[in-house]
């Protein structure tokens, strides 16, 4: 699938693999996904290809019968001009109602958000996420339970809701746009990276439910990350080809993950519905307000934090022998991290600043090795989905039908909004 992006993008492989042909993949393209190339699956915990008849989940297949993209979403810019939100309407919706039941489920059903902050338990939410499976020749024979942890079960994670701002150590004010919220890993220990774009994260209502059954609101959907800054590299020989060495990352984050806040949007997500907004329904004013500059980008007077001495310099370009003249996404064939590499001042590798040339937010939702129908499902060109948890498996998904009116709001919009939990 390398073979499908051009020369210059990131985990290209046009002109360094055999399987692209004579021709150097010139005819192969990447293309928006149609609706009959997805399916939505609830209750999946695993991307490990498992015969249905061994597996313990019990999965719920939904088919898609229209993909509805916010009409303002501009494919060519991407997320940073905002509106990355989209609707998949499917078909059988009856195929979720046997695993609603309170008493056997594993699909629980998330609340819609609060607009009042001040209702939910805490400024943590859960993040749960796919990641885009790293190619397995990094991996050691005998860590093949480790690998699949790693890369084939969804990821629960705890975030907290921060301000949309650039670490401090940039010195940048890069552009965050309008209906957006921001949340990262307080310790930052983790970073958000290919393959989690269009996930969910939820927060914990306030005095809702019991300890044992407690309620939780879906707030957002990943929209885009500007890079894992903190993140280390180590090169060690490989465990299974003699003679070479390997860079291995552990990836960390100082930026925050961007989200599409849900409260802006769910007017236009009931409007797909037949709905309309509950009578004193109000956006909250953050929905229309922007943050940062636009005009902070494509800097080449701009910092970097080298790789190896964690020391804050400027980025170099075209110096010291080299041919890059903006930061690159590192990557190898087929599969990139997300993380933006210069040289600095001393020639040391270093991660770039958010307002460094080349740095592009929307790397996360195109970079990594997943194309076509399974990066498009997780946003990189449909943009996050209202419906999509990443590579076409729904971590998160609308009931398309009409509901008994619930506890989880007082305003009601008539749609109910599920999650998928591991059991």
């Amino acid at each position: 699938m390398c073979c499908c992006r051009k020369l210059g993008e990131p985990g290209t492989c046009r002109d360094t693999s055999s399987y692209c042909g004579p021709n150097k993949g010139e005819n192969a393209e990447l293309r928006p996904a149609l609706k009959e190339d997805l399916q939505i699956v609830c209750g999946e915990f695993s991307l490990e290809l498992t015969p249905e008849e061994f597996s313990q989940e019990e999965e719920v297949v939904l088919k898609i019968e229209k993909i509805t993209n916010h009409p303002r979403y501009d494919e060519s810019k991407g997320p940073i001009e905002g509106f990355d939100i989209s609707v998949y309407h499917v078909s059988n919706p009856q195929a979720l109602v046997p695993q609603l039941d309170p008493k056997t489920r594993n699909i629980v059903p998330a609340c819609l958000p609060v607009l009042d902050d001040n209702e939910y338990y805490n400024e943590n939410g859960i993040f749960a996420a796919w990641v885009d499976p790293e190619p397995t020749f990094k991996t050691a024979l005998t860590n093949l339970a480790k690998y699949i942890f790693d890369n084939m079960l969804t990821k629960e994670t705890l975030l907290t809701k921060v301000p949309c701002s650039d670490p401090g150590w940039m010195a940048s004010d890069t552009y965050y746009p309008h209906a957006t919220t921001c949340y990262k890993d307080d310790k930052e220990e983790s970073c958000l990276t290919f393959g989690n774009s269009g996930s969910p994260i939820v927060r914990r209502l306030n005095k809702r439910g019991t300890e044992e059954y407690q309620r939780f609101s879906w707030v957002g959907t990943l929209s885009m990350s500007k890079g894992c800054d903190q993140t280390t590299v180590s090169r060690r020989a490989s465990a299974r080809y003699p003679g070479i060495d390997i860079e291995f990352f552990n990836l960390k984050s100082s930026n925050p993950g961007v989200f599409t806040d849900a409260r802006c949007y769910l007017d236009w997500v009931a409007e797909q519905y037949g709905y309309k907004a509950p009578y004193g329904w109000k956006k909250p004013r953050s929905c229309s307000i922007p943050i940062g500059g636009k005009n902070d980008r494509n800097k080449t007077d701009c910092k970097s934090l080298s790789v190896k001495s964690q020391q804050v310099r400027q980025c170099q370009f075209g110096k010291f022998g080299s041919t890059d003249f903006e930061c690159k996404l590192e990557e190898f064939e087929g599969y990139s991290y997300n993380v933006w590499r210069c040289n600095d001042t001393k020639n040391e590798p270093a991660i770039c600043a958010n307002n460094c040339r080349g740095v592009d937010p929307k790397a996360v939702i195109a970079g990594g090795i997943a194309v076509i129908a399974a990066t498009s499902a997780s946003g990189s060109v449909l943009g996050p989905v209202l419906g999509a948890g990443g590579i076409g498996i729904a971590g998160l998904s609308t009931k398309y039908e009409t509901t008994e009116k619930t506890s989880c709001n007082s305003l009601y919009f008539g749609f109910v909004i599920t999650f998928t939990v591991q059991p």
